[in-house]
């Protein structure tokens, strides 16, 4: 099979008497063609006045044809070309650095070119979606854009390798695109990265390819010294008590750090039983606020936030707005996969943190319900997320009408219909489900308010969807797929 298009009859007539009139027979006398052309020369030139006749007419007859088609064919539906709406173009390089706080998620997706290769459609089920904190530090690691000017027409689809959007708080994106000949060359927002980054190829291999997402996302304790000291985006172990300062101290420009989940490690030998040898739980991590001046966003797992004192540090951090737990409040790991409760934090620690904090998450765990008082007394909560842990839908109505919450994100199968209808009086204008238990009639039940629904993973029709558009006309639906395991 080839890529070329089927001939027509007469197209191929065409052809075979170009090929006769060009092209030597193998079988032939090798005196032949000279011969016959040296005594009927007006036979070589009605030969080559009938090639480049039948070249002009098969290049006619292709060129309607194509043109026929092109008339024929439907364009790609909205839904294949999400580059094209909403789109939020560049300026200069100071404009993306104003806009990087203002990022709440981001979708990459690898594209493959249509079959007329004029464009390229999404490769379903390969998508990586990422919530605000992810999506900022993806975005500090995009190599510094220049004044060179990009137009995604004018790029070769079957040079373009994938897709991606940072969702901004105002409704638009900046749409970007990788480039297979170019894979550490940045092109956002309509503007060319001024060179390449090896941190950008990286962090966009870990992102396409979720088998090598774990090594390239994370960089262990022994490689930090070999980080530029402006490195404003990092994911580490965690560093054992007391050594903040010395493994994270010289990254004064630190903007957004995440720090990996503790992880139990088996060693067996000489027929002894098998050790798991405990995580070191630190008791004071954040002991030097003036080592992470800049920290505007954290992710811990919960084993650091198990006590007061803790949630105290945490909150004298100057600049840190959003938070995301691992694994719940005052809770950690057991080695065969539990979770256990830990330590002394109290909602008089919780509160300090519940003041400060503007987008909070937690993935899994236990969320202990007088944890989460300090949180709606202090009503300072614009952003909430809540993944894989237990919410009764009395408490999730409380919290949803913060006053100041405008966007919540639900995952799991344990956030049902009755969830959702919970949510009925908030004044909520965006709403995020992952891979719920939520029907499609608990998703006929949406707050009035709303101007966003993004569904990951979750079995909705088009019929559906447009009852919703008809009940709030300016709501914007995003469908994605569950993402591959």
């Amino acid at each position: 099979m080839t890529d070329e298009p089927m001939l027509e009859p007469r197209e191929r007539l065409f052809e075979v008497l170009l090929e006769e009139t060009f092209r030597r027979p193998a079988h032939a006398d090798p005196s032949a063609t000279g011969t016959l052309t040296r005594r009927r020369p007006w036979l070589a030139v009605a030969a080559a006045l009938l090639g480049l006749g039948a070249v002009f007419g098969v290049f006619v007859l292709r060129h309607e044809s194509a043109d026929h088609d092109a008339l024929l064919q439907d364009p790609l539906p909205a839904s294949q070309q999400p580059w094209l709406h909403d789109g939020k173009t560049l300026v200069n390089a100071q404009e993306w650095l104003a806009l990087q706080p203002h990022i709440t998620g981001c979708v990459v997706v690898p594209v493959r070119p249509t079959p007329d290769g004029k464009s390229f459609v999404m490769i379903d089920g390969t998508r990586t979606a990422m919530g605000a904190a992810a999506a900022r530090a993806v975005a500090a690691s995009v190599p510094a854009l220049g004044d060179q000017t990009f137009r995604l027409e004018h790029e070769n689809p079957r040079d373009v390798s994938a897709w991606l959007a940072f969702e901004c708080d105002d409704g638009k994106r900046v749409h970007g695109f990788l480039r297979r000949a170019e894979p550490g060359v940045a092109l956002l927002g309509g503007l060319r990265s001024a060179g390449s980054s090896e941190v950008w190829r990286r962090t966009m291999d870990g992102l396409l390819f979720p088998e090598l997402r774990e090594i390239l996302a994370s960089t262990a304790l022994a490689e930090l010294p070999a980080l530029p000291a402006s490195t404003r985006a990092l994911r580490c172990p965690p560093p054992p008590n007391g050594t903040l300062a010395q493994h994270l101290g010289r990254f004064t420009e630190l903007e957004v750090l995440e720090i990996e989940p503790f992880r139990f490690t088996t060693t067996l030998g000489n027929g002894e039983p098998i050790s798991i040898p405990l995580p070191e739980v630190p008791s004071i991590l954040f002991e030097l606020r003036e080592a992470l001046p800049r920290l505007r966003e954290l992710r811990i797992p919960s084993g650091i936030l198990h006590r007061d004192e803790q949630a105290a540090e945490l909150a004298r951090l100057p600049l840190l707005r959003s938070l995301l737990v691992d694994g719940g409040f005052g809770c950690v790991p057991t080695p065969n996969g539990g979770i256990v409760r830990i330590g002394g934090l109290t909602p008089i620690g919780m509160r300090a943190l519940a003041n400060r904090i503007e987008a909070l998450e937690v993935h899994g765990g236990q969320i202990p319900a007088e944890l989460l008082e300090p949180w709606l007394d202090a009503g300072a909560l614009r952003r909430l997320v809540l993944v894989g842990v237990e919410v009764p839908p009395a408490l999730l109505a409380r919290l949803a009408g913060i006053p100041s919450l405008g966007e919540l994100g639900l995952g799991g199968a344990s956030f049902g219909d009755e969830h959702v209808q919970a949510l009925g009086s908030s004044k909520l204008t965006s709403l995020s489900l992952h891979g719920t238990s939520v029907t499609e009639a608990g998703l006929r039940r949406l707050p009035a308010s709303l101007r966003s629904l993004v569904l990951f993973g979750q079995a909705v029709g088009e019929d559906v969807c447009r009852e919703i558009l008809t009940s709030l006309p300016e709501c914007r639906i995003q469908r994605f797929p569950a993402l591959p395991k």
